[in-house]
């Protein structure tokens, strides 16, 4: 019985005295948690006990310079514990690596890995980018050679899936709860499927995967991991894929070298060690060559020794070129995400912009020739806002500059916001990034560390996208750069003061860093704009045109877009019945009499040559002047008048109220169902569908030019058009009687005619109810043509925030509705594109919980009458009360307490109480309503962390001082050894450590896996003021963690100038090493932080400090072309060299 405990350790088979490489074998799931797993992954076991290791009994033979070690590990934990499982074997992997490696630190490693064991290479491959004292490790990997790890889900599953069984084939006895837990874990999501992806860019893959279905055990599960599953899918001949003729559990047991199964795997397995070792004798003769240049000595030897690199540098030249390749393709990825597209078909910002009208010959020379202007066109830095009135022509003008009217020497990017459609920070930062990485693609270096850690999430991240714009800008390279917003007034209100901010600092670090950044904006006039730019007048005292004040002005080149319409319209000769242009006198009379029309705007002038265009009038000028006279003078009665033609009124507002509602543009598809769908309707084959080219004709009869329809999507004409609809309850009224259009619909009217149409439509699918016949289609085009479910992904995503927004979450009326929507039967065929992505979402949903998930009391009030059960569990094991605590329902939660609800139920999926969910999420009056209500305030999830933990670690202030008031333990630890004051600290809530400082948490406590104290955490992640802190309060700050990292040599390395300075200032030693023998200018140098290289040698860093290879910084910056640092270190070298020779030693 010696046999049933797994270990952990970094086991050496073989150890050449010669050995050159490393080779690293990972084993992956332990069906019995046995001891040897880690040597029967490998093992086929004959008669004798030892048993046949091709790792260490036929492999050596082949390469006997290879040091062989297996990796042993708790799999089993490791994969139940999920992600923080997997992350916490990675870095016991690479620390037990590391020290195996300390006297072979440049050897290549290849990996080998079966399974899921893959998943903790690739994990590992992860922390060397985030972790600098594994980095070494992450550059020398040279290959991985996978047996059947699963990288991606197949045709017939996805990943969670496959990996659960995975287990099941080789686990009997896991429970249910694991094997959920693993077909959803976000350790499989396609964000960290990107990330592993990436990590695998520039190394060299071998991808085995089985062919023999699984049959043991009573079980037949075919083929666990298939070839789609267990391959890369990396382009060229960035990866190699093999079958093998085995099934998942043998296919890497091989009983002799004479196995041909054992000389296809050894083959390849021995040519990819070959080329790693090959390719760091390469690089090492390259870097040895480089130490004469870099050195001062005879010039002979420079020059015999640059020929030598010379060549050398040639032989490597194909390798070098297969990198960037490599390093080509993941730029453009990392490049198209920020168009935010997935297909040809997706609007684009560049799309916006070409919806605008090109401008008139002889228009915008109000702005072109204004001395503001001008003036701005000369700085090279700075911001120029230009407001006007609606209508004015903005936009135009915005496209017209970009074009053709700014600088073409300068890189120019631009975002159009458009209200409800294009109206985010997030979305405009994207758009300038795509840009200009478009026009600078070398920037883009810039975005990369950002993509490898995030993947596609990086576009979510909007702190991050600023960061990077605010780089790359600031690299020489980028030149001078205009940044051109139009419409700020269209900005989403909740982003604009984020917008705001960082302009600020962008034009006023860019003023004080000589940076060529520009921003040239344009809004209406409106004060809660124009007021956020006043602090900027003193540095920028001419940078607003206020168009409003150049009425006159533009009412002249509005004369010339009336000029330009009437030579171009054309109207139906009755007498000859075909479209005629107007005879010189007729167009003259015409000029004239709209001329004389005062504010006249461009917007009018459109809306006045569309009616003329479509007005069978005379060619006369009594028919001119009737013509003109029935049109309206002003936009208002004009957009009245448009509306008034239809004799469908109902239907228009039901049309108008979908459109003020929706969170998008709506497809023609989708809005031919909104409009015709009623309450007698059993199935969405009873909706009375038009063809979409005779619902456009109708959706134009009824709105006329009210609105327009571009590629499929229908939008109002203007932004006046939504405005003119909208109600302003805060305002009083100033209606005039004869718009009955006018302000006539009030945004809350509108959300709650589309939630109704939202749930008569979800209601439609009734799984439990038997589906009608599809409608007959033979001989009907029309059936043909009609996407029946077009509606359904919009009205799955937004029917509860029109409910919400509508005022409709507690209607009694509407309840009943809710409720069927809510049914497991109906929410079946909706929760899936609710829930993204679907695999994950939690099933045996009942009606109650899903009431209390998204805060329908009044729903949950009929769940409740009608005998739901309030204890019943998901399959995540939640109840009701877990959701709505986690969801911030706050009401459901004391409905739920007053029903007696077990307060501290832990969940099946993390082990989380409803308290623990809810600080998590920030929510500070449910988290004193279950402490008021019993709940206890110390109870810890599957990895030990508590809601106090939970809550510092996610940055909520008022949760933390909650709970730590109430007597929750500030010193608790979660199974890693990190306490809250250590999670606050890392992730930079310094008002939280500030608040757990004066409660006096302990600076000295340490996580385990490195070591490290709170200040060690924060000097490691930048964070000045958190540094500032603990500093104050007496913080060692020569104190290191287990690989000897200080706090200075942790922010060097990461380059944080500010950190490295206030440590510096505060007297942390310059000189200090970890244990490579790395010191702060060595890795601020190799990593090219001159900022930080600066701080150092001003503080007395020592330029002769040398790395473990015996190269000085100087040599470092050399091999690394840096010529900003080549240039600061020759200085200080010129300061070093004379004070040498005089000085004694003894």
């Amino acid at each position: 019985m010696g046999d049933t405990t797994s270990e952990n350790f970094l086991r050496v088979i073989v150890d050449p005295d010669d050995a050159c490489v490393d080779i690293v074998a990972v084993h992956g799931l332990n069906p019995f948690n046995t001891k040897f797993h880690a040597e029967r992954t490998w093992t086929v076991h004959s008669d004798s006990d030892r048993g046949a290791l091709w790792l260490r009994d036929f492999l050596p033979k082949q390469l006997p310079n290879a040091r062989v070690m297996l990796f042993g590990y708790n799999s089993n934990v490791a994969f139940e514990t999920s992600i923080s499982g997997v992350r916490e074997q990675a870095s016991n992997l690479l620390n037990r690596l590391q020290l195996k490696r300390r006297d072979a630190a440049n050897r290549p490693i290849v990996f080998i890995a079966h399974s899921l064991g893959g998943i903790v290479v690739k994990q590992a491959l992860v922390e060397t980018k985030l972790n600098p004292t594994y980095e070494v490790i992450g550059r020398l990997t040279y290959g991985i050679a996978f047996f059947g790890t699963p990288h991606q889900g197949s045709d017939k599953a996805g990943l969670g899936e496959i990996v659960a069984t995975v287990t099941r084939a080789v686990r009997r006895d896991v429970p249910n709860s694991f094997m959920e837990s693993l077909k959803k874990d976000t350790l499989f999501s396609n964000e960290l499927i990107e990330n592993f992806k990436h990590q695998l860019e520039d190394r060299h893959i071998i991808s085995f995967f089985e062919t023999k279905p699984y049959k043991k055990h009573g079980l037949k599960l075919g083929l666990i991991v298939d070839k789609k599953s267990a391959t890369l899918g990396l382009p060229g001949t960035r990866e190699t894929s093999i079958g093998l003729d085995s099934d998942h559990d043998e296919m890497c047991k091989f009983a002799s070298a004479d196995d041909d199964m054992y000389e296809q795997v050894a083959g390849n397995i021995i040519q990819l060690v070959e080329r790693a070792v090959e390719d760091a004798k390469h690089r090492q003769r390259l870097a040895d060559l480089a130490l004469p240049i870099a050195s001062p000595g005879d010039g002979n030897n420079r020059i015999a020794a640059q020929e030598q690199l010379k060549i050398a540098k040639d032989q490597l030249q194909a390798q070098v070129n297969l990198v960037q390749k490599r390093t080509s393709d993941m730029e453009q990825e990392c490049h198209q995400l920020f168009r935010l597209t997935n297909s040809n078909r997706d609007i684009t910002y560049e799309w916006y912009k070409d919806q605008v009208r090109e401008r008139v010959d002889g228009t915008c020379m109000w702005l072109l020739e204004h001395k503001h202007f001008q003036s701005w066109l000369t700085r090279e830095s700075g911001p120029l806002l230009i407001t006007a009135d609606p209508g004015c022509g903005k936009s135009v003008l915005a496209k017209y500059l970009i074009d053709y009217g700014l600088p073409q020497s300068s890189t120019i990017c631009y975002f159009f916001f458009k209200d409800h459609d294009q109206n985010t920070v997030r979305q405009a930062l994207c758009a300038l990034l795509h840009q200009l990485f478009n026009q600078k693609l070398p920037l883009i270096k810039y975005a990369l560390p950002y993509y490898i850690k995030h993947g596609k999430g990086l576009i979510n991240s909007t702190r991050s996208l600023w960061e990077i714009l605010q780089m790359a800008i600031n690299n020489n390279e980028a030149g001078p750069v205009i940044v051109v917003l139009d419409a700020l007034d269209e900005c989403a209100e909740l982003d604009f003061a984020n917008l705001m901010q960082n302009i600020r600092s962008q034009v006023c670090s860019s003023r004080s860093k000589h940076s060529k950044l520009k921003y040239l904006l344009t809004s209406r006039p409106y004060n809660e704009i124009t007021s956020k730019f006043r602090d900027l007048l003193e540095p920028f005292p001419s940078m607003r045109i206020p168009g409003e004040e150049d009425s006159e002005t533009i009412s002249q080149e509005v004369n010339r877009v009336i000029t330009y319409r009437v030579n171009q319209l054309r109207t139906k000769d009755p007498t000859k019945g075909q479209m005629e242009g107007l005879s010189p006198e007729i167009k003259r009379h015409l000029k004239r009499r709209l001329q004389k029309i005062t504010h006249r705007t461009y917007l009018w002038v459109h809306l006045m040559f569309d009616y003329l265009d479509k007005e069978d009038f005379k060619r006369t000028k009594k028919g001119v002047d009737s013509a003109i006279t029935a049109f309206p003078r002003s936009i208002n009665e004009a957009y009245e008048q448009i509306l008034n033609k239809s004799k469908d009124d109902p239907i228009v507002r039901k049309t108008l109220c979908i459109m003020l509602a929706a969170s998008r543009p709506l497809t023609l598809a989708e809005m031919n169902i909104a409009v015709n769908l009623d309450n007698k309707a059993q199935s969405i084959y009873d909706l009375d569908l038009e063809s979409e080219e005779d619902f456009i004709t109708h959706l134009r009869s009824w709105c006329g030019l009210f609105i327009s329809v571009h590629d499929g999507n229908i939008y109002f004409l203007h932004q006046t058009a939504r405005e003119f609809l909208l109600a302003d309850l805060m305002s009083p009224s100033n209606v005039r009687p004869q718009l009955q259009w006018y302000q006539s619909i009030t945004i809350q009217h509108a959300h709650a005619v589309f939630a109704e149409v939202c749930l008569l439509y979800l209601n439609l699918f009734n799984s439990g109810v038997s589906p009608p016949d599809t409608p007959d289609t033979t001989g009907s085009e029309v059936s043909q043509s009609v996407d029946w479910e077009a509606l359904l992904d919009y009205a799955a995503t937004h029917w509860v925030v029109h409910l919400r927004k509508g005022d409709m979450v507690d209607n009694s009326a509407m309840a009943t509705a809710t409720l069927k929507v809510c049914d497991p039967n109906v929410h079946e065929a909706w929760f899936d594109i609710y829930w993204e992505p679907p695999p994950y979402r939690p099933k045996e949903f009942t009606n109650l919980m899903m009431a209390s998930f998204l805060g329908l009391k009044a729903v949950a009030m009929l769940a409740l009458e009608g005998g739901a059960e309030t204890e019943a569990k998901d399959s995540f094991g939640r109840t009701s009360l877990h959701w709505a605590a986690y969801e911030g329902h706050e009401a459901i939660v004391e409905m739920l307490l007053d029903k007696g609800v077990d307060i501290n139920a832990h969940d099946a999926n993390c082990g989380c109480t409803p308290l623990w969910l809810a600080a998590s999420k920030g929510h500070e009056s449910i988290c004193r309503l279950l402490v008021y209500n019993g709940a206890h305030i110390d109870a810890t999830d599957n990895c030990g962390q508590t809601p106090l933990l939970c809550a510092a670690m996610e940055g909520h202030c008022a949760v933390v001082n909650l709970l730590a008031s109430d007597g929750a333990d500030v010193e608790a630890k979660d199974k890693h050894g990190w306490t809250a004051l250590l999670r606050a600290s890392t992730n930079g809530h310094d008002n939280i450590v500030k608040l757990l400082t004066s409660k006096g948490a302990k600076l000295e406590a340490r996580e385990e896996l490195n070591g490290r104290t709170s200040l060690l955490c924060a000097a490691g992640e930048g964070h000045c003021s958190i540094v500032e802190i603990f500093l104050r309060h007496g913080a060692d700050i020569e104190d290191v963690d287990k690989h000897d990292n200080t706090p200075l040599l942790l922010a060097a390395w990461s380059g944080y100038a500010a950190t490295v300075e206030i440590l510096l200032k505060s007297g942390a030693n310059t000189e200090s090493k970890d244990c490579l023998g790395g010191s702060s200018l060595l890795y601020a140098v190799e990593n090219g932080h001159i900022a930080t290289v600066q701080y150092l040698l001003d503080y007395g860093a020592k330029i002769e400090s040398k790395d473990d290879r015996g190269r000085t910084v100087l040599q470092l910056a050399q091999l690394n072309h840096d010529e900003a640092i080549i240039t600061l270190l020759q200085r200080e070298q010129q300061k070093f060299y004379p004070r040498k020779r005089h000085r004694r030693t003894y």
